[in-house]
């Protein structure tokens, strides 16, 4: 997968930077289904954490993140999704939600 090919090179090109910040907009810019979403999300997450497991990491969702785009919306089905990123990420944003 492309994400794969994008971290191996980056891997290759800094083995250990120093942080890495993940801006977002990582799903494709389309429709999609919050399952979707959540195992894109996953896949992302796990193949960061398998190239650069030391690494501070500073995740953060972009505007395309939700659906719809440019959109976070506080309903019970968004709060869900949420929750999922935030189990994915606690490791790298703390595990004490503010």
């Amino acid at each position: 997968a492309l994400v794969d090919y994008m971290l191996d090179e980056a891997k290759r090109h800094f083995p250990k930077p120093n942080f890495i910040i993940w801006t977002g907009d990582t799903p494709a810019h389309r429709k999609y289904t919050q399952e979707e979403f959540i195992n894109t999300m996953k896949t992302v997450t796990h193949a960061i954490k398998q190239r650069f497991s030391d690494v501070l990491v500073i995740p953060v969702l972009g505007n395309h993140d939700m659906e719809p785009a440019n959109s976070f919306p506080d309903d019970t089905e968004q709060l869900l999704t949420y929750r999922h990123i935030y189990y994915l990420w606690k490791g790298w944003i703390g595990d004490e939600p503010e």
